[in-house]
């Protein structure tokens, strides 16, 4: 999905701010940092190079949500980006599993879009780490239809490789073994 010119770079962050930079390369200090990650990758050159950047949290909490990110991997809402050195792209959207956010054109703050079913804006805020620009009505998420998950089960992640987004230690090692089983029935 990335590279020049594209439309969109969904990625998946360690930790996204409240303008939407996003970190994938460290946690603590970056002298000695208390985690290492994967390290920023392409992501600098996608974040400036694709035409909008949506954002994929599996697990909407403040320990990703952040005020500032640790480190900054892929620049959002920057004073380069608003002040026009960064020419190319901007953040556009936020999924969590949690609802939908999207940034503020006036402030470029992360704005709550929609909450999914069952979800209050109270409790996006309170799993939130920084103030959200919350309207006076956020709408629900609208639900996916029946071709959509039709075609996100049966064609685009058929071995269900999205459930590791949400499974930990032994659920994660279940489902890695179901995946195998599944690999292993995939015509060669």
């Amino acid at each position: 999905i990335g590279g020049l010119g594209a439309w969109y770079m969904l990625m998946g962050p360690a930790q996204i701010d409240q303008y939407g930079s996003a970190n994938i390369s460290l946690i603590g200090d970056k002298a000695k940092p208390s985690v290492a990650l994967i390290g920023a990758r392409g992501l600098p050159d996608n974040c400036t190079s694709c035409r909008e950047i949506c954002w994929v949290v599996a697990n909407h909490s403040k320990r990703t949500f952040v005020p500032k990110v640790d480190f900054i991997s892929g620049p959002g809402w920057v004073p380069e980006r608003i002040g026009g050195d960064i020419k190319y792209g901007h953040p556009l959207y936020v999924f969590s599993n949690l609802g939908v956010m999207d940034f503020d054109p006036k402030t470029h703050r992360m704005r709550l879009a929609s909450v999914h079913t069952g979800v209050t804006a109270q409790q996006v805020q309170e799993n939130t780490g920084f103030e959200l620009v919350i309207p006076d009505k956020v709408p629900e998420t609208e639900p996916p239809t029946e071709e959509e998950v039709r075609l996100i089960r049966g064609e685009i992640d058929p071995l269900g490789v999205r459930r590791l987004d949400h499974a930990r230690g032994p659920d994660a090692a279940k489902i890695m073994a179901e995946i195998r089983e599944k690999e292993k029935a995939l015509p060669v």
